[in-house]
């Protein structure tokens, strides 16, 4: 099922396994990567984003940064992912925390 190729990803992704695409997209355009990603899962997946606990509170840029405002982290940093930042571990952590929210509802439906 499709929904397992996007957890995969996002685990490998959390434990720093493997990089982004790119590494000045970001979680969302991480998600439209991925083969076979429905529009049902995508929006699942941005929606598990703002429900998270430490939303920025900005649905377009909805991960914190410590220290800046989550618009300007997202332009401003080049590395959006660098596993050496707290920002980047957020975000790879975020993939976790996606991924772990994706397989409770999917796994119910196979």
């Amino acid at each position: 099922m499709d929904y397992k190729i996007i957890v995969r990803h996002f685990r490998r992704l959390a434990s720093g396994e493997t990089d982004p695409e790119s590494t000045m997209l970001g979680i969302c355009g991480e998600i439209c990567n991925v083969p076979y990603c429905t529009s049902g899962i995508y929006d699942y997946c941005i929606g598990v984003m703002l429900g998270h606990p430490e939303y920025s509170g900005d649905k377009n840029y909805p991960i914190p940064h410590p220290s800046m405002d989550s618009y300007n982290a997202f332009y401003d940093i080049k590395d959006l992912w660098d596993i050496e930042t707290e920002y980047g571990r957020t975000r790879r952590e975020w993939c976790g925390y996606i991924a772990d929210k994706l397989e409770k509802k999917y796994a119910k439906q196979s």
